[in-house]
């Protein structure tokens, strides 16, 4: 009999399996080597550029993360964070689904290493994670808007019936849990009496509901942090549209803002895919909106290398992050610090 470890293992590998075999069909079509030759003619300034831009993209996401923290009374470096985050970044890359996976480890280590209680930490994780997806549809939203405006003859009805109907769902479940919380857990807390067969502790849904009380007093009472938090995720997206800008550049492309919105729409739906780290998914987006764009596929082939390169340097900085974490002696270290 297969055990759910075992059924886990299998969907894994069929979901690396399907990976690949999207990643060699799309390589496939690639002029490789008028790709790298044009890789090859990059001046070392643009490449340094590009490494500070992602540096800027890293440095905002870290700082929204500790802004928040502040706001849920945590106090934890902005080193420490960063390395929990790349850490559990990292994760998540190489999980189906680059979007989640990592956000577990990274409460247990706010909890190991800084004693933090794991009600605040999953409160932190969560209000982080749901204003990067909130962000990242507002954007995907408006993107599209923008580019139906533009001559680009790309059917993009699916995609904008997708995109709303998620940012719709996002808001009314944030109305929900603001103001019909108490309703919603009870309902909860009834339906799990009534599939299980046991009486509801009274006390304990009460409990609950206190505390998301107090999580969301909080954030009424800290709205300056939490909307700074959220123009910094803003920030953040228009700094990735930047980056896609400095690499067709450096591949002697010139495309326009149409374009290269239409382009980083392909590359961040692609994202949304159950594919560890979008591997062939965003492949084929790339070489999709080329094609729309009737873009030269060297262009195409340029822009896959460079965003891999990127991912190779972040994924080896982040194992270097989970390395540290994994010492045996990190926990005293970062608890002694954090008493003094």
């Amino acid at each position: 009999m297969i055990t759910g470890f075992q059924k886990k293992k299998i969907f894994n590998t069929l979901i690396w399996f399907t990976a690949v075999v999207l990643l060699i069909l799309n390589v496939r079509e690639l002029p490789i080597g008028d790709m790298l030759q044009r890789i090859y003619t990059i001046s070392f300034s643009v490449w340094t550029t590009l490494f500070f831009v992602n540096i800027v993209i890293l440095f905002l996401a870290v700082k929204r993360w500790q802004i928040l923290s502040k706001a849920f009374d945590i106090e934890v470096s902005f080193v420490h964070l960063f390395i929990i985050r790349q850490a559990g970044s990292t994760f998540s890359f190489v999980t189906p689904g680059p979007q989640f996976g990592g956000e577990p480890i990274q409460s247990y280590w706010l909890y190991r290493d800084q004693r933090i209680p794991l009600d605040n930490t999953i409160t932190l994780i969560g209000a982080d994670r749901f204003i990067e997806i909130f962000v990242n549809f507002s954007f995907l939203f408006l993107g599209l808007l923008l580019v139906i405006q533009g001559n680009i003859n790309a059917d993009l009805y699916n995609a904008v019936l997708f995109v709303s109907f998620s940012l719709i769902c996002l808001i009314a479940l944030l109305s929900l849990l603001f103001y019909k919380h108490r309703f919603i857990i009870s309902v909860l807390f009834s339906l799990y009496g009534q599939i299980f067969q046991k009486a509801s502790n009274k006390d304990q849904t009460e409990q609950i509901i206190t505390s998301i009380s107090a999580i969301f007093s909080k954030i009424e009472k800290e709205k300056l942090r939490v909307s700074f938090a959220i123009f910094i995720g803003a920030f953040g997206w228009l700094a990735l549209i930047f980056e896609l800008y400095l690499m067709m550049k450096a591949l002697n492309l010139t495309p326009d803002l149409y374009e290269i919105v239409f382009i980083m729409l392909g590359i961040r739906i692609a994202l949304l895919m159950p594919i560890p780290g979008g591997v062939g998914t965003i492949e084929a987006s790339l070489i999709w909106s080329f094609g729309i764009l009737g873009i030269s596929l060297v262009g195409a082939g340029g822009v896959i290398a460079l965003n891999r390169i990127r991912d190779l340097i972040i994924l080896t900085l982040g194992a270097g992050c989970l390395f540290y974490l994994s010492r045996p002696n990190t926990r005293q270290k970062n608890f002694s610090e954090r008493s003094q």
